[in-house]
């Protein structure tokens, strides 16, 4: 059967214009098919995996280090000065811990 096939050639990852000319059917027909089959998305076929996240045994095990250093006259926006009494001095300009 024609469908079958169709769907043979979704679960091998090909899209519907390349199904289309593979079969000789319009774009059109095979979309109504994949759809009907319920494979009209790539992501149907095969579900995305899930997002490997880092874990740590202890609050804090991770250590956030800024190094844009974009204050007090530094970096892109220096035209937006703020006054030099808020500025920092006891770190350096471009490591600065939070």
């Amino acid at each position: 059967m024609l469908a079958q096939r169709i769907i043979t050639l979704r679960r091998q990852r090909l899209t519907g214009k390349h199904i289309a000319l593979e079969t000789g059917l319009s774009p059109a027909t095979v979309s109504r098919i994949l759809k009907r089959a319920g494979l009209s998305r790539m992501k149907d076929i095969a579900p995305a995996e899930p997002v490997v996240r880092y874990e740590y045994a202890e609050p804090g095990g991770l250590i956030h280090l800024d190094i844009k250093g974009g204050v007090c006259g530094r970096g892109r926006q220096s035209n937006m000065t703020i006054k030099r009494s808020r500025c920092p001095t006891s770190l350096s300009a471009n490591a600065r811990l939070f």
